[in-house]
């Protein structure tokens, strides 16, 4: 019991600095609009800079801008990820790491319940469709192009169920690369639904700041249908999105201060 308290009291305070306690007018910003984004971009080497936003920390509702193509909706949170990178040359290293969805089983991250690293996918596929079952070798650079859809099979390392995530590029260009996912089916514990279809999106913005260096901006918003799950694990949330920048960024997994410990 007493180590329950402690996980619940560091699930709060980790609330507490993730949101910041968030004046309602800081809004999220991102990097397609005009000013700087928020939450601004860490420095090269720093932890990634973190903003949750529930809506009851906005001053009222939050129109997504028309450049992140997303339309209004009740959301239950919003999670913000922004750092630097860099060690990557071209776009094409970039994409070929995206592509690489087998790759990806090999990521780790720091679970907060268990206390541990551990592997964070039991099982990644690139698809053919919508339908898990149509599996397929990973994407090449050359395959991936704007506006064309694209799906992946993931199946997390714990009991919640796999999912489809249908990945679309906005933006592919030299010094810039703009992607969108959203979860296709629903995810469950059990019998217990989790994250209905399309509960989950994220946008990615990735752009080169100078030479190897790009900017990375990852910004997830779920669904009110997602409510439970993000406030019993937002901790997790943000380790696996820390384990997940790591991997593109070609940095070690499992080495450092995960961001929730």
């Amino acid at each position: 019991m007493r180590g329950t308290g402690l996980r619940r009291a560091g699930l709060v305070a980790l609330l507490l600095i993730a949101s910041s306690a968030a004046p309602a007018e800081a809004q999220p910003r991102l990097p397609c609009e005009d000013g700087a984004a928020r939450p601004a971009h860490a420095a090269l080497g720093a932890r990634l800079a973190v903003r949750v936003w529930r809506p009851q920390d906005l001053a009222g509702p939050w129109t997504p801008p028309p450049c992140s193509r997303w339309t209004e909706r009740a959301f239950s949170a919003l999670i913000a990820l922004a750092g630097r990178f860099d060690g990557v040359a071209s776009a094409e290293q970039v994409l070929r790491r995206m592509g690489a969805v087998s790759q990806t089983r090999e990521i780790v991250y720091w679970s907060y319940s268990r206390k541990r690293w551990r592997r964070l996918f039991e099982e990644t596929a690139a698809l053919q469709g919508p339908d898990p079952d149509l599996r397929r070798d990973d994407f090449s650079p050359a395959e991936l192009a704007e506006g064309r859809d694209y799906y992946v099979w993931q199946k997390e390392n714990t009991a919640v169920s796999g999912s489809v995530l249908r990945i679309r590029l906005h933006e592919i260009a030299p010094d810039e690369i703009v992607l969108e996912q959203v979860n296709v089916t629903e995810t469950r514990l059990f019998l217990i639904p989790l994250l209905g279809a399309g509960d989950y999106e994220a946008l990615l913005f990735l752009t080169r700041e100078r030479d190897d260096v790009w900017e990375y901006y990852h910004v997830i918003r779920y669904g009110d249908g997602g409510d439970a799950f993000t406030e019993s694990h937002r901790a997790s949330l943000l380790n696996r999105a820390d384990a997940l920048f790591r991997y593109l960024a070609g940095l070690p997994s499992g080495t450092t201060e995960p961001l929730a410990p």
